[in-house]
């Protein structure tokens, strides 16, 4: 896969094309970096640039209303989202040493914004409880046959649990970021949150999606002080991110074998086996 620069530059003039480097090979994406200020990323499947192009409506409006910056769409593929182009954002994956404040203070304005009005953007509404009993089924006739038969019954178990609790789907929907794991986290070196990237997930959903990671990955200080800064957070929506949590490697055994890829499948039941002692 290579840059499109003659077509970039239809669009960019100031794109001089003299250094490119390859950032990332994604699940669903190339990203590349051009001339130290242009981000582009090119779809790997129809599906995906719909959901670029979904995001190039999406993003200049929710920006202003987030009190740290997201991708600014600089310029999209005429015939489509063949391609998309934003303005770089300088930071590395958040880690332990984070603001939790700034990282609460983003998903609190992330889930206010109004529902109808990212509808209107043309966000999607799933029926969510549909969307995750069909994930579960998927894992359940792919995943399980793939583990120790211990394993299956205790995956099977915490699936049964979740489903069986009317909890578990008790939420008010909110507009979603879906994929929030570190490297889509951007921080400075002081841990100052100064970027979220990578929203070809965004959906309205769950809310505790977004603290599945937050919560259960970064590390306990982090976690207590993200709960305190947000506010209003009970103990049914911790324990709907820690299942969600637990769900990770499940989707990465899945993309493996969707794509003929044997070191996604080890190692995402590497991961399923961990999350499931």
């Amino acid at each position: 896969m290579s840059v499109p620069l003659a077509a970039l530059r239809e669009h960019l003039p100031d794109v001089a094309g003299d250094h490119v480097v390859t950032i990332a090979e994604g699940w669903d994406s190339d990203v590349f970096v051009v001339d130290g200020t242009w981000v582009v990323r090119i779809p790997r499947r129809p599906e995906v640039a719909a959901r670029l192009a979904g995001e190039a409506v999406l993003l200049p409006a929710l920006g202003p209303e987030l009190p740290v910056p997201i991708p600014r769409v600089e310029a999209v593929a005429p015939d489509g989202a063949a391609w998309v182009v934003y303005r770089w954002i300088d930071g590395s994956p958040l880690g332990p040493n984070a603001s939790a404040r700034d990282v609460a203070a983003f998903l609190s304005a992330l889930h206010r914004f109004p529902v109808a009005r990212a509808v209107g953007l043309g966000v999607q509404q799933e029926d969510w409880e549909a969307m995750v009993r069909g994930e579960l089924a998927v894992f359940e006739e792919r995943v399980t046959p793939l583990l120790a038969a211990g394993e299956a019954a205790l995956a099977r178990a915490r699936f049964d649990a979740f489903l069986g609790d009317a909890r578990s789907f008790a939420f008010r929907p909110a507009l979603i970021h879906a994929d929030l794991g570190p490297e889509h986290l951007l921080c400075a070196s002081d841990g100052r949150l100064v970027g979220v990237i990578d929203w070809t997930d965004v959906t309205i959903g769950d809310p505790a999606l977004d603290f599945a990671w937050l919560l259960n990955g970064v590390g306990e200080r982090f976690a207590a002080e993200l709960l305190e800064a947000y506010g209003g957070v009970d103990d049914d929506l911790a324990r709907r991110a820690a299942f969600f949590h637990l769900l990770g490697p499940w989707h990465e055994v899945t993309y493996g074998l969707d794509r003929g890829l044997p070191a996604y499948v080890e190692s995402g039941l590497a991961g399923v086996r961990d999350r499931l002692s």
